[in-house]
Parts: C-alpha cells; structure tokens; sequence
C-alpha cells in the first residue's frame, strides 16, 4: 500500500476498491466508502446495506425442528448480514478482491491465518511509548550536549595554561643565557638545545589542543543536530495528536481535575478517557465545599457537551451539582437551610 501512495496510484487503487464494493454488494447499496490515512497503512472504511433475496439459510432447519415462526417467500427482499457476511462469503470476497487487485502487486492473504490486527488502543500505546523514548533520548542528548560544553571549556583553560608555560620557559632561557654570558658557563648550548625541545614539545601541545578543541566542535555539532532531530520528531508527534485527535487537549483539564482533586488512579482515568462509564466507591473530595462525600456506588464518565467541552459527569450529571445534591443532603440531615450556590464552578 505504501508503494502505491509513493507511486502516486492512490486514487485509482480507491476508484476501483469502490468499483469492486458496487460490483458484488451493487451499487445502490454501497452507502459510504471513506478513505483513512491514520494508521501505518491507507485502508478504506466502507459502509453496505445487506440487501439479500430469499429464504433464510436456517429456515428449513427451523423448520424441521419445528421452531419456524414465520414464513418468508423465497423470491422476498430482506435484509441479513449474516448471509452476506459470514465465513464462506467473507472467503469468496477476499478470493476475488485480491483477483482485481493483482495489478497492483497486491496479494490474498493467507488462508486460515491466525495472525490479528493491532487494537486501536494499542496503537496509540505504542506511540505513546515511543514519545516517552524520545523524550528520554532528548533528555540524555542534552545531557552529552552539556558535558561536551564543559569538556570545551577545561581544553580551553589547558591551552591558556600551556601558552603562560612557553613564556615563563623563554624568560627562564633569557635569563640562563645572560648568566651563562656572565660567568663564561660552557652548559649554554645544552641549555639553548633543551630550550628547542621545549618550544617544540610546546607546539605538539598546541597542536593536540587544536585537534580536541575541533573534536570537541564535532562532538557538539553531531550531538546539537541529534538533538533537533528529536526535538522534530516529538514537534511532529505533537502535531499529529493535535491534528487527528483535537479533543486530547480538550480532555488534559479533565485529567488533571481526576488526579489531582479527586485522586483517580491511572486505569480509571484511562477509561473514563475512553467514554467508558466507570463504576466507584469511597470518598470523592470537593474543592468547593472543601469536604469529602461517601458513595456506595455511582457512575463516572466524561462527556462533551455541544460546545466541544468535556465535562466529568457523576451519575449521569455534572460533578459540581453532583457535589452540590450531596452538601444540601448533609446539611437536611443536620437541620441547616439550603444555601444558593454561585454558578459558573469549572474545572
């Protein structure tokens, strides 16, 4: 499927996918047919009506059993989709599909395999592993970038330090051969030879500083470039959640309200931000009344309203007047008059 996108075929491959749909389902049945780009591979996502004719596959099954209800005339129009979609057809389908197909390298699959198509939730697992070693990685990278700095720095200073060696070595020459003038020494020579191997030893020093210090460049650069690299890489993610799946960031305060005020754990919040109604017991803490309140058993789930927000709903209605019912039932236990409360309590 890849090599067709790279091969710019998508659209013909998507014309004849949907040629095929109206050709075996028939083409006033095939009522949706969308292209999806969100997962490793283009896949289409269509939509038929299972208009079939005839008798029901188990009719005279039923009938022999004596369990037959009703009667159908053989030539009738209902609709089925276990006669259109069951083992042999769903066989029979990818038999010929795969025949339209050839042209473009595509090949049946293997007959009775057991292998299984990744859930979508373990999908976005999988992404999210990945961001989380890409943020380690950046992490580490930055870690290197700023050992390399100092390790810059100290070959630097050790340069300065060998240049202030080379003059103090000429001042002491200097002042070797005045004393050697004075006093007629026979050692000057020795002393002048010592002096060019030190002035030469001091140039190899120079000289290996120079290559660290350009190593060290290297280094910096291979490590700010590795860097960006995976700065991209997570700019790009982040730009894919934000682009296929905009409610995430709708969704953050929600998450951050569940953790941080009311102390759900990770697996409640990961299903409540699968739409799930999740059930609870205990105490749930309000930051309005400033109080816990008991529940035995209520329903949590998280719902988006028409303006595109997403709201923590217990028992089927908003948290803040779910906290609200419960302090006007404490305080009818305890004698106290109903208090209005200011509207507008958000997360």
């Amino acid at each position: 499927m890849m090599n067709i996108q790279e091969k710019g075929k998508l659209d013909e491959w998507c014309n004849d996918s949907i040629q095929w749909l109206q050709a075996t389902f028939g083409k006033d049945n095939v009522v949706a047919a969308h292209l999806h780009m969100d997962e490793k591979t283009p896949h289409i996502h269509a939509a038929v009506v299972p208009i079939v004719i005839g008798e029901r596959r188990k009719a005279k099954k039923e009938q022999t059993d004596g369990k037959r209800k009703y009667r159908k005339k053989t030539n009738s129009v209902r609709l089925c989709a276990d006669d259109l979609f069951n083992r042999q057809t769903l066989i029979a389908y990818h038999d010929n599909y795969a025949r339209v197909m050839t042209k473009y390298g595509l090949q049946r699959g293997v007959r009775g395999s057991e292998a299984r198509h990744t859930t979508t939730m373990q999908y976005y697992r999988d992404l999210k592993k990945k961001n989380e070693t890409l943020e380690t990685e950046t992490r580490l990278l930055q870690e290197k970038k700023t050992k390399a700095q100092e390790e810059l720095r100290q070959v630097k200073a050790e340069i300065r330090t060998d240049k202030f060696k080379s003059a103090a070595t000429d001042t002491a020459t200097a002042l070797a051969s005045s004393v050697g003038s004075l006093f007629g020494s026979g050692k000057m020579k020795s002393l002048e030879r010592r002096n060019e191997d030190l002035q030469d030893r001091i140039l190899e020093l120079e000289d290996e500083a120079r290559q660290r210090e350009r190593q060290q460049a290297e280094q910096i650069q291979e490590i700010r470039n590795a860097y960006e690299q995976q700065h991209r890489k997570l700019s790009e993610f982040t730009d894919f959640v934000r682009r296929y799946f905009p409610y995430v960031e709708k969704l953050i305060p929600v998450v951050n309200f569940l953790r941080e005020r009311l102390g759900f754990n990770d697996g409640i919040i990961r299903r409540l931000c699968e739409f799930k109604e999740v059930g609870i017991k205990g105490k749930l803490y309000s930051s309005e009344f400033n109080r816990s309140f008991d529940t035995r058993h209520s329903v949590c789930s998280i719902k988006q309203d028409e303006s595109g927000k997403f709201d923590f709903k217990i028992d089927g209605v908003s948290h803040v007047n779910w906290f609200r019912k419960k302090m006007n039932e404490f305080r009818e236990a305890m004698g106290i008059p109903k208090q209005k409360q200011d509207r507008g309590i958000k997360l």
